[in-house]
């Protein structure tokens, strides 16, 4: 605040009597000519502080504009001055260096007399203090440590400045701690358990997923979302209401991307896969490895060398090879770049020893991600963008990387990003631009490596491979666009993409679950339907994907890392691949990028016995097998594909394919689960939709569909209803239409192969084994429930009486309740024959209702399709 006050002293002036006679008297003697001058005094003072300001330049003028200087003077220590001014009206002004001025004020100056003018001062920014962090030795500093830091406060004014340290860390609940007295701080980082922990951001509605330790032997990946990534502030404050802060972000640890092939000078943390009873011991370059912790589940070490460093514990090994980072891009023009032609004359070329994978690479948006950025254009914007956007950016390790080679050739990023800066930097600082953009080393490890040459019979196995989803979080996590955490942000039920269990039990060794279930499998399925060579995996195809290596639905599924010729590189794109079915017996084009969901989420059970190639369609009029399924297999979960597209329905005669109106929406499957997805973070300022959260939950139904619709007009809660109550219905007459079925058999006796959901066993090792009797006549059916199990349609029955069933593993239960596949429900013959034929509707209905069910989305998907199916269905006699 400003403020001028001017105080005015009391003006005195003398007037004579005049006495009047008769008579006249001799003149007086002249008195002394008056005063042509008086004076302003006054003091000056600091508007906030209130103290004395010395050295204020006081100036009296004739004008405002303070050309017709008459006085001058300067405040003292005392913040007071007095000087002499002509009498009548002057201007008083003040200026000091760093302080702003109160403005001039119109006076008056009486002869011989004292005028008062005081004033106070604001400081000026410029007055202003400023502090910086002392530069801080690496950014490796290890979860749980301390770290010192110093700052330096300067004040133009010389004032005594006030320190007040805080920690600033995005995230609830924060992590780490700063503390601070005066000019020293210091950084307490989180631990490692910390580190990995969920959270939220609040300020910009961002998730954080952290990450789930996996049971299982490994490098542990570390991305800026739990690398314990700590931001210290620092503020001073000169007492005059002037305040300045600096800030920095140091980290616990260095990014690990999981791949065995890490620069040197980098702490490696490994993960033993269990939390007792580790023994960790290895050799390195120099001798035995040194750990901060052998026995413990996470220790480190030092990859100080380069070389090889073989590490074992609890019967698991593995070779990790250190190196220096090198880069590939020796020139470019424009918004372009050159590759080293070592790499592409003399192995990556058609003819060579490895693939090719530099030419379609060029066309990413990687490949000039820093390029761009520096001429003017979308991508690289400054200093903060390094780290990803460049090669080996870390302070904290010396092994040729982007920070220490544009540290040492003193390249400084240009203030004004313009065309041209490019090809300037490529002149002049060709050793830095080598190591610009995201390039092969980002996500493969440093190229002047032993592993660079390394060789393995599959890329599953590759020491500079990896298919885990943190090779992309390293980039793509929290602190820019959140996909990794919106990835790994799993539903309550534990539905998603990045289900690591869920790939574990089906990603390796089932030759049919493995293309779907696991990142490796779908790479290798999408790879032969593009041949048009089949749609089953092999054995041998699956052979080296294990429970050590095998991956969830990562983002090198999805996404092709070296090709950009579909839209945002996914592997698919418009049309399902190839000119072959899909194993739902059904392809389909121009869904846009949706073409990749259907690709895997599809019914899957229609391959005609004995083949890989040839499909049938669960449909009426279907020649194959006489229009009948194989067998009681229930669609699989995933039949969303199939909703949409309105295939595989038996009853709808020849109505089908009934593709649902929705396929009118750009892209359909990702326009609404992605491109228009309720949730939103605000990225950068800008509010962008968790489109990789994929899933939408009821309660933001109508948000989504106001988005086609309407503002507050649709939400699907009259179709979802339908569609509940339909399937209700349905499962009720399949129940009684069992009931029936099952207490009226001929003989009055069942076999069954009971099955336990809880313990997930069997009464017999083989479906075809029905080897559980129960007289219904003396211990009827008093409940039938419709249910899948293990990719079979499935009843529940409830017994009058419990009964003792012995399971495969020897043990035992009395029970009342059991689940039964349709195929395993037998009648009691020398050769049992399962209750329900192929041939009839009670196979239909079940495969109708898990149709529906299964797509998960009440009827939204395709809803004239659902409420006719469930109509017809409901509408034919079960009792077959």
């Amino acid at each position: 605040m400003k403020r001028m006050f001017v105080l005015f002293s009391a003006l005195v002036f003398a007037v004579p009597f005049l006495f009047y006679g008769c008579g006249s008297g001799s003149d007086g003697s002249a008195g002394a000519p008056a005063p042509t001058s008086g004076t302003v005094s006054g003091t000056v003072t600091d508007a906030v502080k209130a103290d004395a300001l010395a050295g204020v330049s006081v100036k009296a003028s004739l004008d405002s504009g303070g050309t017709n200087v008459v006085a001058t003077t300067t405040t003292d220590a005392a913040g007071a001055y007095t000087m002499s001014a002509p009498i009548g009206g002057v201007y008083i002004t003040f200026s000091k260096a760093f302080y702003t001025s109160p403005g001039g004020m119109f006076v008056g100056v009486g002869s011989g007399l004292g005028t008062l003018v005081s004033a106070s001062m604001s400081e000026a920014a410029s007055g202003g203090p400023s502090v910086s962090f002392a530069a801080v030795a690496g950014d490796d500093f290890g979860y749980g440590q301390t770290a010192a830091l110093a700052a330096n406060g300067a004040d133009p004014n010389g004032d005594t400045l006030t320190y007040t340290w805080s920690n600033t860390t995005g995230g609830t609940p924060k992590l780490g701690t700063v503390t601070g007295a005066g000019t020293s701080g210091s950084i307490t980082f989180p631990t490692l358990t910390d580190s990995m922990i969920a959270r939220v951001s609040p300020s910009d509605g961002a998730d954080i997923s952290g990450y789930r330790l996996e049971d299982r032997f490994g490098i542990l990946p570390i991305i800026p979302d739990t690398r314990g990534a700590i931001t210290a502030k620092v503020t001073v404050d000169d007492g005059r209401g002037r305040t300045a802060s600096a800030s920095i972000t140091l980290n616990a640890a260095s990014v690990l991307t999981g791949v065995r092939n890490v620069p040197i000078g980098t702490k490696v943390y490994l993960n033993s896969g269990h939390d007792t009873a580790n023994a960790w011991t290895g050799t390195g370059p120099g001798g035995a490895i040194v750990f901060d912790n052998a026995a413990a589940r996470t220790p480190w070490f030092l990859a100080a060398a380069p070389g090889n460093y073989t590490v074992f514990e609890g019967g698991n090994s593995m070779t990790i090879t250190a190196g220096n980072w090198e880069g590939v891009i020796t020139g470019g023009s424009g918004d372009t770049v050159v590759t080293d032609p070592t790499c592409t004359q003399v192995c990556h070329n058609p003819t060579g020893t490895a693939p090719d994978y530099f030419a379609p690479w060029k066309g990413t948006g990687h490949a000039t991600q820093f390029t761009r950025g520096i001429n003017g254009g979308e991508g690289t914007s400054g200093s903060g963008c390094f780290a990803c956007h460049t090669v080996g950016y870390d302070p904290g390790s010396p092994n040729n990387g982007f920070y220490n080679v544009a540290l040492a050739k003193g390249f400084v990023f240009p203030s004004n990003r313009v065309a041209g800066n490019w090809d300037n930097m490529v002149r002049d600082f060709p050793e830095v631009a080598k190591l610009a953009n995201i390039q092969c080393e980002n996500c493969h490890g440093p190229q002047n490596s032993g592993a660079h040459a390394s060789s393995a019979p599959s890329p599953f196995l590759s020491d500079r491979i990896a298919f885990n989803a943190e090779v992309c979080g390293t980039c793509h996590g929290r602190t820019t666009h959140n996909i990794y955490s919106q990835w790994n942000t799993r539903s309550a039920t534990g539905r998603g993409h990045s289900n690591k269990l869920l790939a574990d039990d089906e990603g390796t060794g089932s030759t049919s679950c493995a293309r779907c279930h696991g990142a490796q499998g779908f790479f290798l399925y999408q790879n032969k339907l593009k041949a048009s060579s089949g749609f089953t995996l092999t054995a041998g195809d699956i052979a080296n994907i294990t429970p050590a290596n095998i991956q969830p639905q990562t983002c090198t599924a999805c996404h092709d890392p070296h090709n950009a010729t579909n839209p945002n590189q996914l592997r698919i794109y418009n049309n399902t691949p190839g000119t072959l079915n899909l194993p739902a017996g059904f392809r389909v084009t121009g869904f846009g990028k949706g073409a990749l969901c259907v690709t895997c989420h599809n019914t899957r059970n229609g391959a005609q016995t004995g083949s890989s190639t040839a499909t049938y369609l669960h449909e009426d009029g279907e020649a194959y097998n006489g229009g009948n399924p194989t067998g009681y297999s229930a669609p699989h979960t995933a039949s969303q594909g199939d909703v949409f597209a309105g295939r595989n329905a038996y009853f709808m005669g020849a109505t089908l394919p009934m593709v649902s109106r929705h396929a009118a929406i750009e892209d359909t499957c990702v326009g609404c689960h992605m491109k228009n997805q309720p949730k939103i973070f605000y990225s950068h300022g800008t509010p962008t939709p968790k489109g990789h959260l994929f899933r939408i939950v009821d309660a933001d139904m109508l948000i989504l569909c106001s988005n086609c619709h309407g503002a507050d007009q649709v939400n699907g809660e009259g179709i979802q209803a339908s569609i509940e109550a339909g399937l209700a219905n349905l499962a009720a007459k399949i129940g009684a239409a069992g009931l029936a079925k099952i207490n009226g058999v001929a003989g009055g006796i069942i076999r069954v192969r009971a099955f336990d959901s809880a313990t997930d066993l069997y009464s017999s090792s083989s479906s075809s084994n029905s080897n559980v009797s129960i007289d219904v006549t003396a211990n009827p059916v008093t409940a039938v429930g419709i249910e899948e199990g293990h990719g079979q349609i499935e009843f529940h029955l409830t017994l009058t009486t419990p009964i003792t069933i012995t399971w495969t593993d020897g043990s035992t239960t009395t029970t009342n309740q059991f689940g039964v596949q349709l195929g395993s429900l037998k009648d009691n013959q020398a050769t049992p024959v399962a209750l329900y034929a192929l041939s009839g509707n009670m196979v239909r209905a079940g495969w109708n209702y898990f149709l529906i069910e299964a797509d998960d989305s009440k009827g939204i998907h395709n809803p004239t399709f659902a409420q006719q199916v469930l109509n017809n269905t409901l509408a034919k006699d079960l009792s077959n």
